[in-house]
């Protein structure tokens, strides 16, 4: 009997299997051309991420630098790729999820810390002003935060977290390559345009569209690139150590070192792109991420230090030749600029003033904001809606944030939600430390603790360029998840 059943079973599902097959037939069939292709593809990715739920995760990471050259309009409402990859990820691996025999999800102390953030954040619906635009935002990170959980439980093996880092690579190495095309080619809004009568360095900006945000976008993949390269030049030369003396001479080969100079080409081109984007508060935030990565090494940080400081003292001395783009070079001068706080009312602003001077306003503002209500804020999300009630003389226009993640945060959600923000960063680092340590007590597996202090290098990056810059933005939280999850990650093995 149970024979039989099965066999009943079976036939069952392929009359279901075929009846779905012939109703997408005629869909397809009879929908416009758009839709059909919509349809076929969607079709395709479904049943990738039913065979492989990990590349719900990758597709996620891959989609964050188009999404805004993919999207279409459902009326008023502009949906991305990113989105839209989102909920079918998100179904599938629901369902995947549901249908493992131990069900069980893993929750971390960091997606505990951005879920308690959330719910703060919800506090301040009681005072908003614009409750769309707090949806909005709202939205926005439960992308983040779900997606971080689904990368987190998505990724089962050693393997699948090198695919993760590779598709983070890739995503970088195809924005830099967009953005040092722009850079020279001249190529963007003539408000980015740095060189005179037309000529010389456009501001890179990619295709998010904004140099500051896309400088962020690419510290959130570079100084894991640093990380990788220092590790595969450091076995490189362990191993070169270790062998014969006639054999030391094939490790100048080309098979030898393709990973070292793979990973330092990878480096370098994410490096200079940042450079070409003239975003002071990248270059303050990357440099606080490398000198944590140094940091991190610990007795080995002596070699790091004297790399770091040869670089540094590289730069100044191409500046001082003038190997350097002079518009690079003077903008490394002014970048002490970034630091100084002053009142911005009464103040007109010139040319090479213009942004501190707006920095500050909207800083103005956020402060104003602040103190109207300090305990839940104005509401989440309304920072722009309220700009010009609180703002400063001279300066009716918000820029779209705070230029300063901390006070908008502040602003939007007060001391309530601003504490769980803090409250959250500092759950990470933690989880980045134990990890770090966890890795150096048992394992010693120099790999897993490359990407740790990699991934630790992009959060103090991400943490110092914030106070300069929203990088919340876009979707890009979904990158930004990534690199926390290798944290966990690292105890994966094959």
């Amino acid at each position: 009997m149970s024979v039989i059943a099965g066999k009943l079973n079976t036939q069952h599902s392929k009359l279901i299997t075929l009846g779905f097959a012939l109703l997408v037939a005629f869909l397809v069939s009879f929908a416009p051309v758009l839709i059909s292709g919509a349809v076929v593809a969607g079709l395709v990715v479904a049943a990738l991420l039913l065979r492989y739920p990990v590349w719900g995760a990758y597709l996620l990471v891959l989609s964050v630098p188009v999404q805004k050259a993919v999207s279409y309009n459902a009326g008023p409402v502009e949906i991305t790729v990113t989105q839209s990859l989102f909920v079918l990820a998100l179904g599938i691996w629901w369902a995947w999820l549901s249908v493992r025999q131990d069900r069980r999800l893993a929750f971390t102390p960091i997606a505990v810390a951005l879920m308690l953030y959330f719910v703060s954040m919800l506090a301040s619906l009681w005072v908003t002003t614009s409750l769309t635009d707090s949806l909005a935002e709202l939205s926005r990170w439960v992308v983040t935060i779900l997606s971080y959980i689904i990368i987190v439980n998505s990724v089962q093996t050693r393997r699948q977290m090198n695919g993760l880092i590779i598709v983070m690579l890739v995503s970088a190495m195809f924005e830099a390559a967009i953005g040092l095309v722009q850079a020279y080619a001249g190529i963007g809004p003539a408000s980015f345009n740095v060189g005179e009568a037309g000529d010389g360095l456009t501001r890179a900006y990619g295709t998010i569209g904004a140099p500051n945000s896309f400088a962020g976008y690419l510290d959130m993949t570079l100084p894991l690139a640093l990380a990788l390269a220092v590790y595969y030049w450091g076995r490189w030369a362990s191993a070169r150590k270790a062998a014969l003396y006639l054999e030391r001479p094939s490790y100048l080969s080309f098979k030898q070192l393709r990973m070292p100079l793979l990973m330092t080409f990878v480096t370098l081109m994410l490096f200079w792109t940042v450079l070409t984007t003239l975003s002071r508060g990248a270059w303050i935030g990357l440099t606080f991420g490398v000198l944590a990565m140094v940091l991190l090494l610990g007795k080995r940080a002596v070699a790091a230090v004297s790399v770091f400081f040869s670089a540094g003292l590289g730069l100044v001395v191409l500046g001082a030749v003038g190997a350097l783009p002079s518009v690079i070079s003077d903008r490394f001068g002014l970048l002490l600029s970034q630091l100084s706080i002053f009142d911005p009312r009464g103040v007109v602003p010139k040319p090479d003033t213009f942004a501190v001077v707006e920095r500050m306003a909207h800083w103005a503002t956020a402060g104003n904001m602040f103190l109207s209500s300090p305990w839940f804020g104005v509401g989440i999300g309304n920072f722009n809606v309220l700009f010009r009630r609180f703002g400063v003389q001279g300066w009716p226009i918000s820029a779209g944030h705070a230029h300063n993640y901390y006070l908008q945060t502040l602003a939007e959600t007060g001391i309530v939600g601003a504490s769980f923000y803090i409250v959250m960063l500092i759950a990470a680092i933690i989880v980045g430390i134990r990890a770090l340590r966890r890795v150096r007590r048992t394992s010693r597996d120099s790999y897993a603790e490359a990407v740790i202090i990699g991934a630790m290098g992009i959060l103090v990056t991400f943490m110092v360029h914030n106070l300069f810059e929203d990088l919340h933005v876009l979707n890009m939280g979904i990158h930004w998840g990534a690199a926390l999850a290798l944290f966990t990650l690292t105890r994966k093995q094959l």
